[in-house]
C-alpha cells in the first residue's frame, strides 16, 4: 500500500495555512515541487503542516517532503498503538528534515517505537541546527541521557526550545524513572523559572 493525501487549507488573519495528513490508502496524490515553489512565491508566510499517519519508510516520506515547501509543523505518527515497529527507521528522515528544513520548522512530534533505531544524536543535531524550534513532542524508545542533554542545550542558549514533552518507552521501567528524576533535579532551576515548559514520562514495553 502507498499512501493517501488529506488537504486541508486555511485562511487564518491572512496567513495561509496547507495542512497535509498522509495515511494508508490505495491511491496516492502529491504536490509538486515546481507548485510548491509557485505558491511559495505567492504566498511569502505561507505555512504547511503534514501528518504522516503509519506512512514512516524514508522513501515514501522523502518523496511527499520535498524543500521548496515551507514546512513547520511536522509529525511521524504509527497512531499510538504498541507495536514494535523495526522496519520503521526515523533517523534518516531526522536528518533529512534538518537538513532541508531548518530554517522553517517550529514544531516536530514523534511517536514511533523502534528500539533498533538511536534518535538521540539526530535529533540533538536537528534541535540546534533549526532556528525557528519550538516544540518537541516525541514518544518512543530513548535513553534519559537524551533529556538531559536537550536540558542543557536550552540552558547554554543554543536552542530557542520552549515545550519539550517526552514519553520514554522502556523495559527498564523503575530504573528509568530514577533517572529521569535525577535529570528533573539538575534543571529544576530552568524549569521553574519557565524557560523550559517539559513533561517527561516512562512507558514500560516489555517487547523493545
Amino acid at each position: 500500500m502507498i499512501p493517501a493525501v488529506l488537504l486541508y487549507v486555511e485562511w487564518s488573519f491572512s496567513v495561509p495555512f496547507i495542512n497535509r495528513v498522509f495515511h494508508m490508502d490505495p491511491h496516492f496524490q502529491r504536490i509538486w515541487s515546481m507548485s510548491w515553489y509557485s505558491l511559495r512565491c505567492a504566498c511569502a508566510n505561507l505555512k504547511v503542516t503534514f501528518t504522516f499517519e503509519r506512512v514512516l519508510l524514508h522513501q515514501d516520506v522523502k518523496q511527499c517532503l520535498l524543500p521548496d515547501m515551507p514546512l513547520t509543523n511536522l509529525e511521524l505518527t504509527c497512531t499510538n498503538d504498541y507495536v514494535v515497529h523495526r522496519d520503521w527507521v526515523l533517523s534518516p528522515t531526522v536528518r533529512y528534515v534538518e537538513q532541508y528544513f531548518r530554517q522553517t520548522l517550529q514544531e516536530l512530534s514523534i511517536d514511533l517505537l523502534n528500539a533498533d533505531d538511536d534518535l538521540c544524536e539526530p535529533l540533538l543535531q536537528l534541535i540546534q541546527s533549526c532556528e525557528k524550534l519550538w516544540s518537541l513532542e516525541i514518544r518512543t524508545w530513548m535513553r534519559t541521557a537524551f533529556v538531559d542533554s536537550v536540558c542543557q542545550l536550552k540552558k547554554e542558549g543554543k536552542t530557542i526550545l520552549t515545550t519539550f514533552k517526552a514519553v520514554l518507552v522502556t523495559h527498564m521501567d523503575e530504573e528509568t524513572r530514577q533517572e529521569l528524576e535525577v535529570v528533573r533535579n539538575k534543571h529544576k532551576d530552568m524549569i521553574r523559572e519557565g524557560l523550559l515548559n517539559y513533561n517527561f514520562h516512562v512507558e514500560w514495553n516489555p517487547y523493545l
